[in-house]
């Protein structure tokens, strides 16, 4: 029988409607809410069958049905990782280890196929976006947000090219998890340029695009996505500020600035990191996002001698203005001191990226960490 993840629920009663069994009918209400002594008897039974991924729940019927739907959304997430396909364009990035991820492993332990996709066929997807897609999505871009003065039109609209570029990469491969080597220079070499805009197609999809080629990041941007159904941004800690007990973090390259909500925090800039750089379209444009505000979920997701990590914290995202040149950006604040969560992530050992969506799914994640085996680590 396949693991199927199973639920051992027994649901305990605020008081029973009888005060005595001399009356037939009571006696059946009492007999009735005897439960207990079949989950009892049942549960000598439950370890005999060799069954992994069995959660216990106990409590009042709210309570239970919470559990519940906990433990659904965690089930449903790990059922469909299982059936979706994750594309790596075009290679692991040979300047960061620690994302690497055991093809195999991934296969064999949780699901999903690795589709390596090539530079070259990316070239010729590029090459091959008609005059009307093309302009349809600049307008669309243009028409939401702010271009800063100094963005050149040629390379706005090479980078808008590219970004339908990876939609379509992604839509005729079948890949539900793109992550994107956008810091290879064989690919700055052929395409010139960074795609810099996450296209609406992901979302539509429920799927994600992430870069520096982080197979791991991107298991844990899609999971947040199953789990959540919101937009998940993608972002490295970059310095803590101790007297704030804050940290910046963001991330360059495409990241997800199509939340409705929050459309005021983007503006069309120039990717600087390349702007000196002698690539064809040196400095092309970007969605620059100030990542929302508001109490987030943080997590990562890492492979490390066979097992897999799940490390996870709530931050507060605060207020503010574009900073941070080239980085869809936030400053955060951690909801424990913002040294001892570094300090604490810094023990476990994993790397530097990190999904991030509104709102607390911690509980989601320690029950997906479970029925998964993912060794958890939940710092509050």
């Amino acid at each position: 029988m396949p693991e199927v993840p199973i639920l051992f629920v027994n649901v305990a009663k605020d008081h029973v409607s009888f005060k005595d069994t001399l009356d037939e009918d009571d006696f059946i209400d009492y007999l009735c809410a005897g439960t207990l002594v079949g989950s009892l008897e049942a549960s000598g039974s439950v370890p005999r069958t060799g069954r992994r991924h069995v959660k216990v729940v106990m409590g009042s019927r709210g309570e239970v049905t919470e559990q519940v739907r906990l433990f659904a959304s965690a089930a449903r997430a790990r059922a469909i990782l299982r059936q979706s396909n994750v594309g790596l364009l075009a290679n692991y990035n040979e300047a960061m280890w620690s994302t690497y991820i055991d093809p195999y492993d991934l296969f064999t332990k949780l699901g999903p196929e690795i589709r390596f996709l090539p530079y070259s066929v990316y070239g010729d997807v590029i090459d091959a976006v008609s005059d009307q897609e093309l302009k349809a999505y600049c307008d669309e871009l243009t028409s939401r947000y702010k271009m800063m003065d100094d963005v050149a039109r040629d390379k706005f609209e090479a980078s808008v090219r590219a970004s339908i570029g990876l939609q379509k990469m992604a839509e005729r491969s079948d890949i539900d998890v793109l992550v994107f080597n956008d810091i290879d220079r064989a690919m700055f070499e052929l395409v010139g340029l960074r795609a810099g805009f996450y296209h609406p197609w992901f979302n539509d999809n429920c799927s994600v695009l992430v870069p520096e080629a982080d197979i791991g990041a991107g298991l844990i941007t899609y999971l947040l996505k199953l789990i959540s159904g919101r937009n998940v941004n993608f972002l490295e800690p970059f310095h803590i500020e101790s007297d704030y007990g804050t940290f910046a973090g963001g991330h360059a390259g495409p990241n997800d600035h199509n939340d409705p909500a929050w459309q005021q925090n983007v503006v069309i800039a120039r990717d600087v990191r390349f702007a000196k750089t002698s690539y064809k379209y040196a400095g092309a444009p970007f969605a620059w996002y100030r990542i929302s505000p508001g109490r987030k979920t943080m997590a990562q997701l890492v492979e490390c001698d066979g097992r897999y990590k799940l490390v996870a914290t709530l931050v507060d995202s605060l207020e503010g203005d574009h900073i941070l040149a080239t980085y869809s950006h936030s400053i955060f604040r951690p909801v424990v001191p913002v040294e001892r969560l570094f300090e604490e992530i810094l023990k476990i050992g994993t790397t530097q990226h990190f999904a991030i969506v509104d709102g607390d799914y911690l509980r989601e994640l320690g029950m997906l960490a479970e029925i998964m085996d993912f060794e958890y680590h939940e710092i509050k």
